[in-house]
């Protein structure tokens, strides 16, 4: 083979190991954008599971169904609880605060305290300086909360923003404390009760003050009932 023959094999041989180098290139590429293809419609439907919310600091609420016990304590709930917020404070006259921060929904919320002369001090603040409270529903009543001989709060934590929904299958808001303990809520929700009062607030000697701001609706019951069933000033 002479010279010229031998340079128009290399030729050839190096323009077919290049059309190969492209093609290997080629195939490498579609395969690497096939599998992002592939992992991009797998990650679309793979579904999200979300974590659950917990109050802070610890610890973890319980359910509304079964409250967790806790001493005195000042809570933070930011965001939606399927099966609601409950907490039973354990500490004789504790002082117990919770804060619900939305947006959200929360599926009931119970306070209470271990009974008998706990008389704890409980407070359920709706919203903080930058949003409203998450809008609150309930099987039975939406909130709940029930003192021994402590005193007894709702209050509003942003008066600003539109009022959050708070509507139950039985009650709205039911507060109620015994002995020389009083009761003040002050709320600019939207209360719907749908088998009894929007709000009902009961003292014995405590005074039995409410303040609404929103559209408290009762479908059988009272807009709003607060009575003392002792001295207490209502």
């Amino acid at each position: 083979m002479d010279f010229s023959s031998q340079s128009a094999l290399a030729l050839s041989l190096d323009a077919g190991q290049t059309r190969a180098s492209r093609l290997s290139a080629r195939r490498r590429l579609l395969m690497t954008t096939g599998l992002s293809a592939a992992a991009a419609v797998l990650a679309m439907a793979t579904p999200r599971i979300a974590l659950a919310q917990t109050c802070t600091p610890p610890p973890t609420q319980g359910p509304a169904a079964a409250p967790a016990p806790i001493g005195p304590a000042s809570q933070f709930c930011t965001g939606s609880y399927a099966t609601g917020i409950g907490y039973t404070e354990t500490t004789t006259g504790g002082n117990l605060s919770v804060t619900l921060a939305g947006p959200g929904t929360v599926n009931g919320v119970v306070l209470n305290d271990s009974g008998g002369a706990t008389a704890a001090n409980l407070t359920l603040v709706l919203g903080n300086a930058t949003s409203g409270a998450q809008n609150i529903t309930g099987a039975g009543n939406a909130v709940t909360i029930t003192s021994s001989g402590g005193n007894v709060v709702i209050a509003t934590g942003n008066s600003t923003i539109p009022g959050e929904t708070i509507t139950g299958n039985v009650g709205g808001i039911d507060v109620s404390t015994t002995g020389n303990g009083t009761v003040n809520v002050s709320t600019v929700a939207n209360v719907t009760g749908l088998a009894s009062n929007g709000i009902r607030t009961h003292t014995v000697n405590g005074s039995n003050t409410v303040n609404v701001g929103g559209n408290v609706v009762a479908a059988a019951g009272s807009g709003v009932r607060a009575y003392s069933t002792g001295s207490g000033a209502v």
